[in-house]
């Protein structure tokens, strides 16, 4: 089967988006690691927005877990980066799921999208079967 172009195309747009994901994850941990507060909002806030923008053009079931994660950290972050503790719970976070953001392998099965039925067998079996009663109607005759 060859692939559509719509569906090679929809996968580069996945896979450009990961990567600028990937780059903004190394500008928050070189962020993480200096002394600048206001770098590390910066970090965060890109690599939240290039999270949301990756998670925007997905189904929820086919977002990574480190992709909901980032985003949740992220957010969580932006809301509470004055407060005591929130830079080691977001490095502790993404350090947990960085392994996984960046080896992550993308690839969107159609097996479930593109069905293939035989209408002339699905016809033939209802033309055999009596419906009469059913919708005052015979298959077999329309």
């Amino acid at each position: 089967m060859t692939e559509n172009e719509s569906v090679k195309f929809f996968l580069r747009i996945v896979q450009e988006k990961h990567t600028t994901v990937n780059q903004r994850l190394t500008e928050l941990f070189q962020a993480l690691a200096s002394d600048n507060h206001n770098e590390k909002v910066k970090a965060n806030e890109l690599l939240l927005g290039a999270c949301e923008d990756l998670a925007t053009i997905l189904a929820n079931s086919d977002r990574p877990k480190w992709l909901d994660q980032f985003i949740n950290e992220t957010k969580l972050y932006s809301s509470n980066h004055q407060k005591s503790g929130h830079n080691f719970r977001l490095l502790n976070s993404i350090v947990n799921q960085k392994n996984s953001a960046l080896s992550h392998a993308w690839s969107f099965e159609q097996s479930n999208i593109e069905v293939d039925y035989n209408f002339d067998s699905v016809y033939e079996l209802f033309k055999k079967t009596d419906y009469s009663g059913f919708w005052g109607c015979h298959f077999g005759t329309i």
